[in-house]
């Protein structure tokens, strides 16, 4: 029985043989970690309390100049400066993780303090990285930050944060930008993961991070993001009031369309490139988008007017009230696309305004159907349309029909004169005397 009941667990395939360690396996992975986490937060405590000498830290920005916004980095200077308890130098023991390659250091300076112990400063300057999102230009802010951290835990060096930090107000700042907030803010890390503190010792190092926000505020850029769409797409609604069957008016008001156009497809291309769409892309995307439409009401109503389904003067009224109603639409539109905090929510706009014009020229070209039907597709029914220049017809008891007849001239003999006479003919109706007078242009 033993050997039997062995045989069966031993000599199973490797699915049943696999089977009883599943659960064991998921109670010790269970138990590993929380034994971990438990240390982990343990071990936080204890380095918090195990605080070494502290360093008050002083950041005075005096420069950003040298904005590359695709690169994503900021050229800046500020002054440092560190009141430690100990003989430690700021400049030794820190690192400036936001930095593109190791900054100029210069000025520095350090001296003993009444308390006993160590004030340094020195001047700072090189390029920070940051991430500039232009999401939102030219009305886009960004948060410069510059990261220190210290290569001394904080058994050994403790900072502290100096409230008089910030920037001086007569800063060397590039032309365009304004400066609008500072903060600072200070949080301990750990180099590697959670694991790998807790291997290391619970290390834990200090992180200052001071942030200045910037503003754009150069009115140039304004009127090149949104001056060229906008100027071009109040044209095109302004060229709605040229009628569309007279010529000279129509190839002016079509031309016009066409002209701004491209102006707004140029203007579009010489945006600032992105991997992503800015909140200037769909305005300017939604500009064209609203020239298209304005070309298509002019082509659509020279169809109207061509098939003749209504009066000329209600079609003409029809056309300015679809005008000035999408211009409405599309100054609404152009306010919401600036409002979203979420820049891709202007798709949204373009997207809604190409349904609604869309849905208008449908709502037309159904009213009108029966009329455009008979026009281009069907064709003039029986008796509509008289050849007046060519024929007359007499509608009468005989049925008579007169051809225009075509003379020679007068008895001098003058080729290439003619004279118009007009000659109304008319005879009596056989049941009901009627009479009908029929006009026939003869040429002499």
């Amino acid at each position: 029985m033993k050997s039997s009941l062995s045989g069966s667990i031993y000599n199973g395939n490797a699915e049943n043989r696999s089977t009883p360690k599943q659960p064991f396996r998921l109670l010790h992975s269970l138990l590993l970690f929380l034994f971990l986490l438990s240390h982990q937060c343990t071990g936080q405590l204890v380095s918090s309390d195990a605080q070494g000498d502290s360093c008050l830290v002083t950041l005075w920005l005096t420069q950003m100049t040298a904005f590359d916004i695709t690169k994503n980095r900021i050229r800046a200077g500020f002054w440092m400066a560190s009141d430690c308890t100990d003989s430690s130098v700021l400049s030794d023991f820190v690192e400036f993780a936001s930095a593109e390659e190791p900054p100029d250091i210069s000025y520095s300076t350090s001296t003993s303090s009444s308390t006993g112990g160590t004030l340094s400063y020195y001047f700072v300057s090189g390029y920070f990285v940051d991430f500039f999102s232009l999401k939102r230009w030219p009305f886009d802010s960004h948060n410069f930050n510059i990261v220190i951290e210290s290569l001394q835990n904080v058994g050994k060096v403790k900072f502290r944060m100096d409230p008089k930090s910030g920037y001086k107000p007569d800063m060397h700042l590039a032309d365009g930008w304004t400066v609008v907030s500072f903060e600072q803010k200070l949080e301990e890390i750990a180099f590697g993961s959670p694991l790998g503190q807790l291997l290391g010792g619970h290390e834990v190092f200090d992180r200052i991070t001071f942030t200045t926000t910037i503003m754009r505020s150069d009115a140039s850029a304004f009127v090149r993001a949104i001056g060229v769409p906008i100027s071009a797409t109040v044209f095109g609604f302004v060229l709605v009031t040229l009628s569309v069957t007279v010529f000279p008016q129509l190839a002016v008001r079509v031309s016009g369309t066409v002209g701004m156009f491209f102006s707004v497809v140029i203007s579009f291309l010489r945006l600032p490139p992105t991997s992503y769409m800015k909140m200037v892309d769909f305005i300017h995307l939604y500009c064209i988008t609203v020239i298209l439409l304005l070309f298509e009401l002019a082509l659509l109503w020279l169809v109207l007017h061509s098939a003749k389904v209504t009066a000329a003067r209600n079609l003409v009224l029809s056309d300015k009230a679809l005008g000035i109603l999408f211009l409405c639409v599309w100054t609404v539109g152009l306010g919401l696309i600036p409002s979203f905090s979420n820049s891709d929510n202007g798709l949204w706009v373009l997207v809604s305004y190409l349904c609604f014009s869309h849905l208008v020229f449908c709502l037309v070209i159904g009213f009108f159907f029966r009329g455009l039907w008979r026009a281009y597709v069907r064709g003039p029914g029986e008796g509509e349309g008289k050849l007046q220049s060519v024929e007359a017809w007499e509608k009468g008891d005989g049925g008579k029909k007169e051809k225009r007849r075509e003379g020679s001239g007068e008895e001098g003999g003058k080729e290439g004169q003619s004279q118009q006479a007009r000659g109304v003919a008319s005879e009596q109706d056989n049941a009901g005397g009627a009479e009908a007078e029929v006009d026939v242009d003869v040429f002499f």
